[in-house]
């Protein structure tokens, strides 16, 4: 489950917090004024993000080091079809 709290209650009730996202995977998001300043998420969750995140920039890499010698175009075209890429992935793991 989602959900957010202040920092206020993150910082009364933060072992209630913890087993929340340890034993039921919640992802809690913590405020402070209103605006969000931390999200708990369980490691398998921050894992994936983090693969996703190394994947999409290994392929900025390749896609410059294919487009050293093209022209802009070719270069924005060739960025185009890997960010749809990435794009898609993304929405086959959320499914």
């Amino acid at each position: 489950m989602r959900r957010t709290i202040s920092q206020q209650d993150a910082q009364k009730h933060l072992a209630e917090v913890l087993a929340d996202v340890r034993e039921a995977g919640d992802e809690v998001v913590i405020e402070d004024d209103g605006e969000p300043v931390a999200v708990l998420v369980p490691p398998s969750v921050y894992k994936s993000l983090q693969k996703r995140r190394d994947r999409f920039w290994k392929t900025i890499e390749k896609v410059g080091a294919r487009n050293r010698d093209i022209p802009p175009e070719a270069v924005e075209e060739d960025l185009r079809v890997a960010i749809e890429e990435y794009r898609a992935e993304r929405r086959s793991s959320r499914e």
